[in-house]
């Protein structure tokens, strides 16, 4: 039996949402139909996902634009039949590639609600002409609810039926996580887990649980650029002794298990 070739693109294997969901669906893969590799265009030792490392291409480059030549090589010399992102960004330089690989069928996960994403994003935008002409190159995309899918349906006039709706998969083994927030403690454990940055809606959070008036604690799990301006908004809170920065965390499933309640910003 002939396996259908996929290539899995990530920028890195750094602790973030598009990083755990590729890498766990690569990871479970029926390998008796599909034969499969991870390209990273970042560095090995970045990773905070593990992998089967004999299966995974590191092209070694600080960001997608030094690997353009790295890219077209590796897809020149692996001949898949598939191509799968799930980066903003890569699905719009992979939606040009196609252009130059019409046999390959290239898939895009996107991540966001684009008319609401645009309004945080401060970089240069690429012309929206530009952007709506590599969108329909693309042979399918994968998003994660129905507004999503609605929304960029409606901005970029792409044709629904090359758009699919799959929810992100629970990646943890659910038996062992307890119906903690069933048994409620003194004091009520609340988790928020994501990079800190400003799509995330930390701040948002952090002043809705200001008038919060029963006793409880919130952790705060991930990294990004606005940890110290968080902090310091806490500092003449009066929750600042009951928020509680936990950082990077590898081993999810004891938090998730101790938690009564997981907070989306």
């Amino acid at each position: 039996m002939n396996k259908t070739k996929i290539l899995f693109f990530l920028p890195h294997l750094k602790a973030g949402g598009a990083e755990r969901v590729v890498s766990f669906i690569f990871k479970r893969l029926n390998r008796s139909v599909f034969d499969s590799k991870l390209v990273v265009i970042g560095y090995k030792k970045d990773n905070h996902y593990s992998v089967p490392y004999k299966s995974v291409i590191y092209l070694n480059k600080p960001r997608l634009r030094n690997a353009f030549f790295a890219i077209i090589k590796t897809i020149i010399a692996e001949k898949p039949s598939l191509v799968f992102s799930s980066i903003g960004h890569i699905n719009i330089y992979f939606g040009f590639l196609k252009f130059f690989f019409p046999k390959i069928k290239f898939i895009a996960r996107q991540a966001s609600v684009y008319s609401e994403m645009s309004t945080y994003v401060d970089k240069r935008q690429l012309p929206f002409s530009l952007l709506k002409k590599c969108y329909h190159k693309l042979d399918a995309l994968i998003y994660q609810s129905k507004d999503m899918k609605n929304d960029f349906e409606k901005t970029f006039k792409l044709p629904s039926k090359n758009g699919f709706l799959i929810h992100n998969p629970i990646s943890l083994a659910t038996d062992k996580i307890k119906s903690s927030a069933l048994n409620f403690q003194t004091p009520v454990i609340f988790i928020m887990v994501g990079s800190l940055v400003v799509n995330k809606g930390h701040e948002r959070v952090l002043e809705l649980f200001e008038k919060v008036n029963f006793d409880f604690v919130l952790e705060i799990i991930g990294d990004g650029p606005l940890k110290n301006e968080l902090k310091e908004k806490l500092i003449n809170s009066k929750i600042k002794d009951k928020v509680i920065f936990k950082g990077l965390q590898k081993d999810m499933e004891a938090f998730y298990t101790s938690a009564n309640f997981l907070i989306q910003g």
